[in-house]
């Protein structure tokens, strides 16, 4: 599944474990290099890229990030090998306001389910399995690591569009 799903996105599945190799040294390479140069960069665009790194270094496929439609965003979109994973990315520097993951409400999770189905219609993927996670980021000192928490099917397909 993973196969078919990467030479779909990437040009050049040929390179297999290669690539994957390239993309986790790169994103590697991203991070630090933001970390040095590019401290306006905003903590979204800062936790969606630390989060793509986790999902790497976890054995992750990276299918797409910043997927948009009018309904919708999808901050990543992966695969482990069996299902297809659109990936809510919440990223704070402190949790005084609650954990980022509880800005994930019912009403994000509509828009999200409804991209998802759009993302699979458009790509042929609606007989795969598929999954909602959410990874939570606490990044009090953007100088330091980040707190990565990573939720697995964090909530189920909700709202009009219900295909799982």
């Amino acid at each position: 599944m993973v196969r078919a799903i990467a030479s779909r996105f990437k040009r050049n599945a040929i390179l297999g474990v290669r690539k994957r190799f390239f993309e986790l040294s790169l994103c590697d390479a991203i991070v630090s290099r933001i970390d040095r140069k590019h401290a306006s960069m905003s903590l979204g665009r800062r936790g969606e890229l630390a989060a793509e790194r986790y999902l790497l270094k976890q054995g992750y496929w990276i299918i797409d990030h910043s997927f948009g439609e009018k309904v919708g965003e999808i901050d990543l979109i992966a695969s482990d090998g069996s299902s297809v994973i659109f990936v809510e990315v919440k990223a704070r520097t402190s949790d005084v306001a609650g954990d980022p993951t509880e800005a994930v409400d019912k009403e994000k999770q509509r828009h999200i389910t409804q991209t998802a189905r759009l993302f699979a219609v458009k790509n042929r993927l609606e007989n795969s399995a598929m999954r909602f996670d959410v990874i939570s980021i606490l990044w009090p000192d953007l100088s330091k690591p980040p707190n990565i928490k990573h939720f697995q099917n964090a909530f189920e397909a909700t709202g009009d569009f219900q295909m799982f």
